[in-house]
């Protein structure tokens, strides 16, 4: 063995031993992050327990039909209740404020269902905008009365109503406050909100809307008050439908103050039943972290009766328990000591790792194995240093100028001339061409006739400039905030791990594919060395905290497979052409014209490394349900199945190459490089358990292995009878 390819496979064994432990805490994380909720909404329940003409008798006509529904829907596995925050657009809409005359032309008045209601309005009122001058009497009917514009006032948030608190106790549902957003919040505004929160016993926060409360200029402000109350952000890090949640996110993951949750509206659901909506739910639980399920009811499609909704809830309730999670109060159990933080050194000996296999991979390029040596030791330093050196430049925690440029790939351009231009679009199902791409576990996918569009189907385009597809995620934040103010504290993302990651997406199906020529055992031992070692790196670099939470994410820019694949179908070049021997070349090429079509902004494989989701439906026929079944087996969905291609091309490309087929061999060793490529791509997930993504890839690879046996028994017998 050369002796740059000796140095390179010790770095690279080395390297991969040590980024190990890092692993190992992500592990323990995922076995005990296992509980999930599920969060009614309060307005779904108010509609289901004034429409439902059977409530009665469910309730033998005695008690609150709310309190009565809402034991139900607990008994069938429903864990929270959401709290609106009340707003006096949102009382008037509801019938318990109105708009009236008083004896002041110079007042707005409002009368009030309860007297009980009036006072908390005024309280309320007078506490948060005191120039309004707000008055409250009570001699005949409660009437509220203010100076000033109604609309103007109407946005305000007004706190929480205790006594629907009173009613999430009774019944056993933990309560979840949904703070509102609206324009000029002032922190004293913020914290009397969220101090109320907690004080009326709330856990966990969920905003409503699409504005978290402080943004822009008081987020941080945002951020202390639910860190000094204690208070965890539920995170929807999936539609990333609120501006500023990434923020929050990013200051309170340190603290384990955040849950991922996730909301279907009710235009998403008009395609689904309870069985494939509750697939989902799961499958999100399995492939993106979702913990919290905001549960919005059927309203059109599938649902020909409000107590239907009952149903849901124990359909959904019955696939989180198949699916091996636990539903109960988010945050019951303290995960803080599970937590994985950035280790320092296992990221360094991921860079060792993938500075050894990027030494295997130069044996592709046509340079001297003097420079070859000489590049392995240039990138064991340089990755190796790479988290050492961020590491050592990280600003200190506290009293930084707020000017950092967040890569999670919202490209927010804030230079405080509020030209921020963010437009929300809503979901454009377009089968499969979103960022996003979410697809759901299991191995099963009736997905057929009723195109239910997996979580990677659903694009949202904020441009603030988000660019989300539903469920996966290509969030790129280049936020430019240069307020000028320091903050307590501001975490900004660490570009080591990125860095590092993206090596090791490059320099490993490349080091595959440098293994051609050798003897096939020794092909096979490689490559299962070779991929291993990559797995473990790659692991190494996305299991902190940031990371398995969803707020910082692995991203490729299409060089972690255009790189390796490209170099291995150039292989070709170095040999004698003929035949075939355009074919791997061909093939790079479409596949990059197409993403380049795409203006190569979208990773291909995040989409198409999701699992197909479990959706049977109850009206599909049996030749529908063996033709959709054909259609998935065929798809390049889910890429662990091409895993099967990385030790199956390096024994077929040995072969061949000893057979003097080597146009043929490279195109081998083409695939398998492919095969590397769809290995390490479930690596990347960060929500996906481990123990998964492991088994996943290692019948992939038990697969192809028996295949690259049969191919070399094949060939020998082959050999014996031609001579």
């Amino acid at each position: 063995m050369q002796l740059h390819r000796l140095i390179s496979y010790s770095l690279m064994t080395a390297g991969a031993l040590a980024s190990a432990k890092a692993i190992l805490k992500r592990w323990q994380w995922e076995e005990n992050n296992v509980i999930t909720a599920i969060m009614l909404d309060w307005d779904d329940v108010q509609a289901v327990a004034t429409r439902a003409a059977g409530l009665a008798d469910r309730t033998n006509g005695s008690g609150s039909p709310v309190e009565a529904l809402l034991l139900i829907y607990k008994e069938n596995g429903a864990t929270h209740l959401s709290i609106p925050e009340l707003t006096l657009d949102r009382l008037l809409a509801r019938g318990e404020l109105s708009v009236t005359q008083g004896n002041d032309p110079g007042r707005v008045f409002l009368q009030a269902q309860t007297s009980e209601l009036a006072e908390l309005v005024a309280t309320e009122l007078q506490a948060r905008l005191p120039q309004l001058q707000a008055q409250l009497t009570t001699a005949e009917k409660p009437l509220i009365s203010f100076i000033g514009d109604l609309p103007a006032v109407a946005e305000v948030s007004l706190g929480f109503n205790p006594a629907h608190f009173d009613l999430a106790g009774r019944v056993g549902l933990a309560p979840v406050p949904r703070p509102v957003g609206f324009s000029w919040v002032q922190p004293e505004m913020i914290d009397r909100t969220l101090d109320q929160a907690a004080a009326l016993g709330a856990k966990l926060i969920a905003v409503q809307g699409n504005m978290t409360p402080g943004f822009e200029f008081n987020i941080q402000h945002t951020v202390e008050a639910l860190r000094r109350n204690g208070l965890t952000y539920a995170y929807f890090n999936l539609s990333r439908h609120q501006r500023g949640d990434w923020f929050v996110a990013k200051n309170l993951t340190v603290d384990g103050l955040v849950v991922l949750a996730h909301e279907f509206e009710p235009a998403e659901l008009l395609e689904e039943d309870w069985g494939t909506i509750s697939d989902r739910w799961a499958n999100l639980a399995t492939e993106a972290g979702t913990r919290l399920c905001s549960v919005r009811f059927f309203r059109v499609i599938h649902a020909a009766d409000p107590l239907e909704s009952i149903t849901y809830i124990r359909s959904l309730s019955k696939a989180l328990r198949r699916a091996g999670f636990i539903t109960g109060s988010v945050g019951a159990l303290d995960l803080t000591v599970y937590r994985p933080e950035r280790d320092i050194a296992a990221l360094a000996g991921a860079g060792l790792s993938a500075a050894g296999a990027a030494g295997l991979a130069a044996d592709l390029l046509p340079i001297p194995n003097s420079l070859k040596l000489l590049g392995v030791g240039m990138a064991a330093a340089g990755l190796t240093g790479l988290p050492l050196w961020e590491q050592s430049g990280d600003p200190p925690a506290n009293g930084h100028a707020h000017d950092h440029p967040h890569d999670h790939d919202h490209h927010h351009s804030h230079h405080h001339d509020h030209d921020h231009d963010h437009e929300h679009h809503h979901h454009h199902h377009d089968d499969h061409e979103h960022d996003h791409h979410h697809d759901h576990p299991h191995d099963h996918d009736h997905d057929h006739e009723h195109h239910h569009h997996s979580y990677d189907d659903d694009a949202h385009d904020h441009e603030h400039e988000h660019h989300h597809d539903h469920d996966h995620h290509d969030h790129d934040h280049g936020h430019d905030h240069h307020h000028g103010h320091s903050h307590d504290r501001i975490w900004s993302t660490a570009y080591g791990p990125k860095g590092t990651a993206l090596a090791a997406t490059v320099a490993y199906p490349a080091a595959i594919a440098a293994i051609n020529g050798a003897h096939p055992t020794a092909a096979l031992a490689q490559a299962v060395l070779i991929g291993a070692a990559g797995a473990t790196a790659l692991s190494a670099t996305t299991t902190e905290a940031d990371y398995v939470m969803g707020v910082e994410e692995y991203r490729g820019y299409n060089l972690d497979w255009l790189v390796p694949v490209g170099l291995s179908a150039a292989t070709v070049l170095a040999g004698q052409r003929r035949g075939l021997w355009w074919l791997p070349l061909v093939g790079v090429g479409l596949a990059a014209a197409k993403q380049l079509s795409s203006g190569f902004t979208r990773d291909p494989l995040i989409g198409l490394d999701r699992e197909h989701r479990h959706a049977h439906t109850h009206h599909l026929s049996a030749f529908q349900r063996i033709l959709g079944d054909s259609k998935m087996a065929l798809s390049p969905q889910p890429l662990r199945k091409w895993s099967l291609l990385a030790p199956l091309g390096v024994v077929t490309a040995s072969v061949l190459k000893r057979n003097g087929q080597d146009e043929l061999a490279a195109a081998a060793v083409t695939a398998a490089a492919v095969g590397e490529v769809a290995t390490l791509a479930g690596f990347r997930n960060s929500q996906r358990p481990l123990v998964n993504t492991v088994e996943g890839r290692a019948k992939a690879w038990t697969v192809g292995a028996a295949l690259a046996g049969l191919v070399w028994g094949l060939s020998v017998v082959l050999n014996k009878l031609t001579r």
